[in-house]
């Protein structure tokens, strides 16, 4: 990432949130915002930056600038890529579970909220979506995501 004047090297990466495991240093970043951020989606379910700001207790946008410095990413991509992960996560330990509870366990509020998000990092419309909106176009819709947006 450059401006006019300076380059930014990012000091962390995507896949080291994924692996951050709180209380294991060796999984821990060089950056103690990119650590409280992967703390925070490891055992939160927030989904919205402002929600992790607030749960933080800091200003939305410095860390949403800070974020963007760190990772490389910003803030609203590095919280849904995550939680897209999460999600695909738990479909592999319960593939039979109801997409309404796969949701909720992943931090949404319903099924419709979760399917929103995957209409909106496909670009798709929800115009007749829901007629295939069965467990088995889950996994699909996560592999096309996963193609189409290079931090998963």
């Amino acid at each position: 990432m450059t401006d006019n004047k300076h380059t930014y090297v990012p000091v962390a990466t995507f896949q080291q949130v994924l692996d951050y495991t709180p209380g294991v240093v060796e999984t821990y970043t060089s950056s103690p915002i990119v650590n409280a951020l992967a703390k925070t989606l490891h055992q939160t379910l927030l989904i919205e930056s402002q929600e992790v700001a607030e749960y933080l207790a800091v200003d939305a946008r410095k860390l949403a600038g800070a974020i963007q410095l760190d990772l490389g990413m910003r803030l609203i991509d590095v919280i849904q890529q995550f939680r897209l992960h999460q999600i695909q996560q738990y479909r592999k330990s319960h593939p039979d579970e109801p997409l309404d509870k796969v949701a909720h366990a992943c931090g949404y509020a319903s099924d419709s909220s979760l399917w929103r998000f995957f209409q909106r990092k496909l670009g798709t419309t929800a115009t007749g979506k829901k007629s295939n909106a069965g467990p088995e176009r889950f996994n699909e819709m996560c592999k096309e995501i996963r193609k189409r947006h290079r931090y998963c």
